[in-house]
């Protein structure tokens, strides 16, 4: 993984400290996600694929900056539980495991 955000990462996190903000820090939480995931599982997180695959990219795509659907629910997560892990009114934000709904696309089982 190559650090493409320079000193950002690093200001953010005095300016909280300095100011005794809450801080999530997607930027390390990020990083330690795709090296645990390791090479290529990482890279269905971005827009990285081959040619053909999705018709407006016939030629593929090899993004290691913006997300595709796996990476958007990932990192979420991750966001959840830097909210989690603030706890008291960051916690009190997320909601609770969801009940299976009934309306799941396939009509009304009641």
């Amino acid at each position: 993984m190559v650090p493409t955000h320079g000193a950002y990462p690093d200001a953010v996190r005095l300016l909280a400290a300095r100011e005794d903000l809450p801080l999530i820090d997607l930027s390390a939480a990020s990083a330690k996600l795709v090296q645990e995931m390791g090479e290529p599982a990482s890279r269905e997180l971005y827009m990285v694929f081959a040619p053909n695959l999705y018709p407006n990219y016939p030629d593929g795509k090899e993004d290691n900056t913006h997300l595709r659907y796996l990476g958007a629910v990932r990192f979420t997560g991750l966001v959840a539980a830097g909210l989690q892990a603030l706890g008291g009114p960051y916690a009190d934000v997320l909601l609770g495991t969801p009940e299976r709904d009934k309306y799941d696309g396939k009509g009304y089982e009641g």
